[in-house]
């Protein structure tokens, strides 16, 4: 088992499993698991990211990590270069590398492997629209839409964030309110989506100047030409990939 020792529920999942392969992979949303799942308690975490509680869970010791410098495993030291972008996507490489050396794959092919993908079912790719570089990205959750607010935070790139709230999605999209979009302010922002009004009351608390437009892709078009990041829910980025009739 190669499991996440940086997210206490992955911990707890595991229990006391006789064969895993620890991995400091990180974990910024914890809202999950503010109280230890063991016993309930509130968790001590530190700056390093290290948990522990007083019922005695705490973090494992990672026999993988991943930085700046690569990621670094026993007996390995690589460089990690990716064309996925943001922490998020490192940490799933290292999870998947340390996987291959599980399985006594050799650890250079495997890192090539990876560094040569450049999309994931339409996620991250750039596609033209009338004179603009559209980036394509997909947030399903509070999780996955934290961490793309990371990525696109000091950047200037105008942002499309498309909101739908389908079966797929969740029918409530109070999760919005989880997501630290404080960090689009100053940026050319457009709402959009079936619920862009639910986002817009949002966008407008977190101080976000914004304007709305129902079509995302006409979205995109209504901002300066140059690159623009387009972050949608499942449906609507599926909506998306249909309208750029964007195959992959």
């Amino acid at each position: 088992m190669v499991a996440n020792a940086d997210d206490p529920l992955v911990v707890w999942a595991v229990g006391d499993h006789a064969d895993v392969v620890w991995v400091g992979a990180g974990s910024r949303w914890g809202e999950d698991a503010a109280l230890c799942p063991e016993c309930a308690r509130v968790r001590h975490v530190a700056p390093d990211g290290a948990w522990r509680c007083a019922c005695g869970a705490g973090r494992p010791a990672p026999a993988w990590r991943v930085g700046a410098d690569g990621v670094r495993g026993p007996g390995v030291a690589l460089p990690l270069s990716l064309a996925l972008p943001g922490d998020f996507n490192r940490a799933n490489a290292t999870m998947a590398l340390a996987a291959c050396v599980a399985r006594r794959a050799a650890p250079e092919p495997a890192l090539a492997a990876m560094a040569a993908v450049t999309d994931v079912a339409g996620r991250y790719l750039v596609v033209p629209v009338d004179g603009r570089a559209v980036r394509l990205l997909m947030g399903k959750n509070p999780a996955s839409w934290t961490e793309i607010m990371h990525l696109l935070d000091g950047s200037a790139t105008p942002v499309v964030v498309c909101l739908n709230a389908r079966g797929a999605d969740g029918m409530d999209p109070s999760w919005i309110w989880d997501v630290p979009f404080e960090l689009l302010r100053g940026r050319t922002v457009v709402a959009s989506g079936d619920r862009r009004l639910d986002l817009a009351v949002r966008l407008t608390v977190a101080e976000v100047d914004h304007t709305v437009a129902p079509d995302a892709v006409a979205a995109a078009r209504s901002v300066p030409a140059g690159p623009v990041d387009l972050v949608a829910t499942y449906t609507a980025f599926h909506d998306v990939l249909e309208a750029l009739d964007v195959r992959w």
